[in-house]
């Protein structure tokens, strides 16, 4: 399905849009723990999701517009957010009660076929994420956050900050410079005014001996 395909779909269902939200870069929509009373269907932007292991916030994985955010959390038995969302890029959300969400998904089983392929991919994702957090070392959880394929596009053409791929990694900004700067030497990135741009993804996959 295509982009515009996605937006159609999702649109379809607009009625049941509650509320429409501008959220600048950095700005928080909602935290881990916190009641899930609302999804979110993201049209435009890329939003990343958090979720705190071992007292320390860790990347899981990026939304980007069109998706719904909180599907996730939608299927948990206790409702609650079981990530925490920050926009990583300006981004424009329409409100969805979860009231309505059923009501949605109940109708409309193209949406629900849709979401529940989406579900079981970002579910198996957070578990890839979730084991190279736990024993993976500094330099493999650097690559893999390079390697998100949500980000992909992001990578290829805009580009990302460092300051934000060692948010994404956990890995310390003295520590991914370093890091960095050897991928840079092989000629898997490039670094253009503190930017990184992958330029060999198939070599940092076996630079980091991750299976994907």
């Amino acid at each position: 399905m295509t982009r515009e395909e996605k937006i159609l779909l999702f649109e379809s269902n607009s009625r049941y849009f509650s509320e429409t939200k501008i959220l600048e870069k950095d700005e928080k929509l909602y935290s881990e723990g916190d009641n899930c009373i609302n999804l979110y269907y993201l049209k435009e932007g890329r939003i990343n999701l958090f979720k705190n292991i071992n007292h320390k916030k860790t990347y899981m994985w990026s939304a980007l517009g069109p998706e719904i955010v909180g599907v996730t959390s939608f299927y948990n038995d206790n409702l609650l957010y079981s990530l925490s969302s920050i926009a990583a890029a300006p981004c424009v959300i329409f409100q969805i009660k979860v009231t309505d969400f059923k009501t949605i998904i109940e109708s409309d089983s193209t949406l629900m076929t849709i979401l529940f392929a989406d579900l079981c991919k970002r579910i198996k994702f957070i578990h890839h994420q979730t084991q190279v957090y736990i024993h993976g070392s500094s330099k493999q959880k650097l690559i893999n956050a390079l390697l998100n394929k949500n980000i992909k596009s992001v990578l290829f053409i805009d580009g990302i900050s460092i300051q934000e791929i060692s948010d994404m990694s956990g890995v310390s900004i003295r520590y991914s410079l370093k890091i960095l700067n050897e991928l840079c030497e092989r000629g898997l990135i490039r670094i253009i005014n503190k930017i990184i741009f992958i330029k060999d993804p198939s070599g940092l996959k076996i630079v980091s001996k991750l299976k994907y």
